[in-house]
């Protein structure tokens, strides 16, 4: 009698383990949290592409709030200190992130906050670990960068920019030496490798069409002073390199204040062109 009690206690026991293992799978695999896992490693994968950019522009923000994708506000707002006439104040940008629909992102998932510390080293040992100061000059702003060639000064290529690139070509020997195979494998110069294909104007019109009229909308939660679009693209592709139309301007027509176009891990910088005239029909 004894017997048969425990093998049914045991029995009951080994059911309700199996229930609540399987509950906890279900609850694991259930759509709202792969969901959320996605987003959450879409977020980590446009602070690899956001910080690429900054350091790019060699551009250190005081500040960088991580948006929520209400469609309310963009992605990141960076708040950058400015200087008016000796006084101190910020500069606040939206920065939202986009690709071109013809091409999926391939970044991967691999080794995203070593990606993302390699870029924000690099940006903060180019400044000095200082954040950038704007200076604001009749409504726009001034700087060491070249943000825009009708608003912005920029140097001819200094010692910096070459420290720069040699700052590069240390991270990357120290990470093929040091960090895993994964962490460098995208970010090989990309020189010999043939064009897979080119970027032109369809495809500012094809991001167009997808992000323009959605401009306003980022503006709702923060007061900005300037809204960017940032189209992050790879520069390798499947086979060869994504290139630019070196020879042509690119134009767009939205709120959005500049578009610019990187292409990770490369460190040139495109930037489409701003005009009143209508370009596509929405």
């Amino acid at each position: 009698m004894a017997n048969n009690y425990s093998t049914q206690k045991s029995t009951q026991s080994t059911a309700q383990n199996l229930a609540k293992n399987q509950t906890k799978n279900q609850t694991k695999n259930s759509p709202r949290l792969l969901s959320r896992s996605q987003q959450q490693l879409k977020r980590q994968r446009e602070w690899v592409y956001l910080t690429h950019f900054l350091a790019t522009l060699q551009l250190l923000p005081q500040k960088t709030i991580s948006g929520s994708d209400d469609g309310k506000e963009a992605d990141f707002t960076c708040i950058f200190a400015t200087n008016v006439d000796g006084k101190q104040g910020s500069y606040v940008v939206g920065i939202e992130l986009t690709t071109l629909p013809r091409l999926r992102d391939r970044l991967g998932n691999d080794h995203l906050m070593l990606k993302r510390w390699y870029w924000q080293t690099q940006l903060q040992m180019v400044s000095g670990f200082t954040p950038t100061q704007l200076h604001l000059k009749n409504g726009n702003y001034l700087s060491e960068q070249k943000i825009n060639q009708h608003i912005a000064v920029l140097p001819e290529p200094s010692k910096l920019s070459n420290w720069l690139r040699a700052g590069q070509d240390i991270g990357l020997a120290l990470g093929k030496k040091w960090l895993p195979s994964a962490y460098v494998s995208d970010m090989t110069m990309a020189e010999n490798l043939p064009v897979d294909s080119v970027i032109d104007q369809q495809d500012i019109d094809a991001v167009m069409i997808k992000k323009a009229s959605k401009a306003d909308n980022y503006r709702q939660r923060r007061k900005l002073d300037e809204l960017w679009l940032l189209i992050h693209t790879n520069e390798q592709q499947e086979n060869g390199i994504l290139a630019l139309e070196s020879e042509k301007s690119l134009y767009y027509d939205s709120n959005f204040d500049r578009v610019f176009l990187t292409r990770y891990p490369n460190q040139q910088l495109m930037q489409a062109n701003r005009t009143v005239k209508p370009i596509i029909k929405r």
